[in-house]
């Protein structure tokens, strides 16, 4: 029996060379076993066919062909009720060679199919990254259909399994077209997809269809979704390709939401695009309510190109400090875009007055240069009328923190404020230094007591102490006398 669970272990193609092997052996033995029962032949077959395993039969004379085909010298009945006969003593293992076989056959099956289905993608995805920008895909957001173009496919991406960022942006057939795909866009719940979509949508606003766009927002108002960048985007694009018209509308609407920044964006754009225009309206409407908007909006984007006229400009336009403000905010910027040396240099072409509008943004900026640069800058302006001490204090906290006894040093040799008469920047440098090492900021004031400047340092040193114990602050307090300790409060309460 084991010989023939061993022999009768068929697999796949190799089974007749197996069936070689033991040809003999089986033809002897299963011969010698019905020839011992003395069953006729017409017995062997209605036992084969009565048998439990009779599922079995169709394998027995595929079996009993083979060995007639080699010649073995066994009736086929024979081979048939034999084969039979094992069926039914181990019809486990000839199961097991069934099922084997059938398997084998179902993997051959699934391999071909997996090998065909790997052809076949590779040849789709060729295609798709030959004709990506011709195909299109087709999404409904908020009943209408979307019109982005189906990511191309970037080899190196897809290698990683990322996807694609972006869409590509079909050109819209018609107006009803391009806000079908606006308001999509708009509804795009991935910022980044959603901002390049706008962006390259924008390309196709023009003077007809502006105001179907600016209805959009109100579809979106309703619900509570508010569209920041787009807003931003959408006025400066009309402001670019129809200025006038936008402008015509902004003063047409006058209650319509977020007309500030409307009034800036829109004429940012515009000043892009016709600098001329847009100059000639703000010198033509010197009364308009927006004009520090619009104002602001156009020396944002025309300094870009001519910050010397556009300066002039701006301090052409109104007679207002608080209309030019932030317009020479954006200047400021625009000269900062050459560094700390161009905020310099712009600061120099100046006027006095125009200066005096300009030095606490000039300042805000040099600030950020090394501390040493910015100190000798403001140190240079220190004795002139439009000098401002507004961002003096975090300078002076910044250098301090660096070198406590350098920074004291300039602070002490500036001249007091314009503005106050008193000494500035002492104050927070003290409070920041008794903060990080209260035992040397008491030991540099000790002695210091006749200095003109020394409330304002005492006073610095008081605010320091009192963030760690305020029982301390109080005992170097009660260490001055009564018109010391008036001094030191009122530098406490003048301090920016």
């Amino acid at each position: 029996r084991r010989d023939h669970r061993e022999r009768f272990t068929i697999r796949s193609a190799d089974w007749v060379l197996r069936v070689r092997r033991f040809k003999v052996m089986a033809s002897e033995q299963i011969g010698e076993k019905l020839r011992a029962d003395n069953r006729p032949p017409d017995q062997n077959a209605e036992a084969l066919r009565t048998s439990p395993n009779h599922s079995f039969a169709s394998f027995s004379h595929e079996m009993a062909f083979v060995f007639d085909r080699f010649k073995v010298d066994a009736r086929k009945s024979d081979l048939a009720l034999g084969f039979g006969r094992l069926a039914e003593e181990h019809p486990g293992h000839l199961v097991s060679v069934s099922m084997r076989s059938k398997f084998l056959v179902i993997c051959a099956v699934l391999l071909a199919g997996s090998v065909l289905l790997w052809a076949l993608v590779t040849i789709e995805s060729k295609r798709v990254s030959t004709n990506a920008p011709d195909a299109s895909g087709v999404q409904t957001v908020l009943g209408q259909t979307r019109h982005f173009a189906t990511p191309a496919t970037d080899q190196s991406r897809t290698a990683r399994g990322l996807q694609r960022f972006t869409y590509d942006i079909h050109a819209p057939a018609n107006d009803e077209e391009f806000v079908i795909s606006m308001r999509t866009a708009m509804a795009e719940p991935n910022e980044h997809r959603k901002q390049k979509a706008l962006l390259d949508l924008f390309e196709y606003l023009t003077p007809q269809n502006a105001e179907a766009v600016r209805g959009l927002f109100f579809e979106f108002d309703k619900v509570g979704v508010r569209q920041g960048f787009a807003w931003e985007a959408f006025w400066t694009r009309w402001g670019e390709v129809d200025g006038a018209g936008a402008m015509r509308y902004l003063r047409d609407h006058p209650d319509e939401g977020g007309q500030e920044w409307s009034y800036n964006n829109m004429m940012a754009g515009w000043a892009a695009t016709d600098p001329a225009a847009a100059r000639g309206w703000l010198l033509a409407n010197g009364d308009d309510p927006h004009l520090r908007e619009s104002l602001s909006g156009y020396a944002r984007e025309a300094a870009r190109a001519d910050l010397s006229r556009t300066t002039r400009d701006v301090f052409a336009s109104s007679q207002d400090n608080g209309v030019v403000f932030w317009a020479v905010s954006a200047l400021c910027d625009a000269a900062n875009r050459a560094g700390i040396g161009g905020v310099q240099k712009w600061f120099d072409t100046l006027s006095p007055k125009e200066k005096a509008i300009a030095f606490e943004h000039a300042q805000w900026r040099i600030n950020d240069a090394p501390v040493e640069v910015a100190a000798e800058w403001f140190r240079q302006q220190a004795g002139e009328p439009w000098r401002d001490d507004k961002h003096l204090g975090l300078l002076a906290q910044k250098y301090v923190a660096k070198d406590p006894l350098a920074a004291l040093a300039w602070l002490a040799a500036l001249p007091p404020s314009s503005q106050t008469g008193e000494f500035a920047g002492l104050l927070p440098a003290l409070e920041t230094w008794t903060r990080l090492d209260g035992t040397a900021s008491a030991q540099w004031l000790n002695g210091r007591e006749s200095e003109p400047w020394f409330a304002a340092a005492a006073a610095g040193h008081f605010l320091g102490l009192r963030t760690q114990n305020n029982q301390t602050a109080q005992e170097f307090l009660q260490e001055f006398d009564a018109d010391s300790q008036q001094r030191i409060v009122r530098a406490i309460q003048q301090r920016r």
